[in-house]
């Protein structure tokens, strides 16, 4: 079981579909900005992944900076999602 210790109304969005994730704080940052229409700067979490399933990036501001955390994944990808919805809240 995981639990976590996430401040209240904090979000986590899991971007639906496929990610160039050669892009960076500002790219992604963009990529909040004009396809969810959020402030990247508010405090939830933003979760991206790869095309081939392997990576995801997070972006995440802590208060006093934005965050961007990778994860590269060794041995199975993560499984393929068809839904063309670009970004979608889970929590």
């Amino acid at each position: 079981m995981v639990e976590a210790n996430t401040p209240a109304g904090m979000r986590i969005w899991i971007a639906a579909g496929i990610t160039d994730l050669r892009r960076g704080f500002t790219g992604l940052s963009g990529m909040v900005q004009t396809t969810l229409q959020e402030n990247p700067f508010s405090g939830h979490v933003f979760v991206f992944r790869g095309r081939r399933g392997d990576l995801i990036k997070l972006l995440w501001w802590s208060g006093d900076g934005l965050c961007l955390f990778a994860k590269r994944e060794m041995l199975t990808s993560l499984s393929e999602h068809d839904d063309p919805t670009p970004l979608a809240l889970i929590f």
